[in-house]
């Protein structure tokens, strides 16, 4: 009975992932990290229990295949103590780039807000100094 239990959790799974590749919403069914595939989802989906994904070598091996394959499709983000370190000065992924390009937006405003707040220091600067001179000056 357990190998038969088996032998239709791995066509049901078979069945899983002829599904997702025709619908293409490989997304939706992603863990939180983004690694890999939701063990939780693909189970209540199957109707199978979570021990099935993890004990029966068929179906993960099939299951690390399809998530490698996700992964190096670009589906799939790789996970980090996995992923290859970019060589120094490049830039690794769209994420990082966009990152990128937002702190060098808010670099340019505090850069004109410096250059702003310069002048206007130097202005007062300027202001108290007549005020000392002139003796208006209110001492703190």
């Amino acid at each position: 009975m357990s190998r038969q239990k088996a032998e239709e959790a791995f066509q049901a799974f078979v069945g899983f992932l002829e599904s997702r590749d025709q619908d293409g919403d490989w997304t939706s069914w992603a863990d939180k990290t983004g690694c890999v595939m939701s063990p939780q989802k693909v189970c209540d989906a199957l109707g199978i229990g979570t021990a099935a994904l993890r004990q029966n070598p068929r179906i993960a091996t099939l299951r690390k295949a399809k998530e490698k394959e996700l992964q190096s499709a670009g589906v799939y983000t790789v996970p980090q103590e996995k992923a290859e370190v970019a060589p120094a000065g490049t830039v690794s992924t769209s994420r990082d780039k966009m990152r990128i390009k937002q702190l060098e937006e808010k670099n340019a405003e505090q850069k004109e807000e410096i250059r702003s707040l310069t002048l206007k220091l130097k202005k007062a600067n300027i202001f108290e100094e007549h005020l000392l001179e002139t003796g208006r000056a209110i001492h703190l």
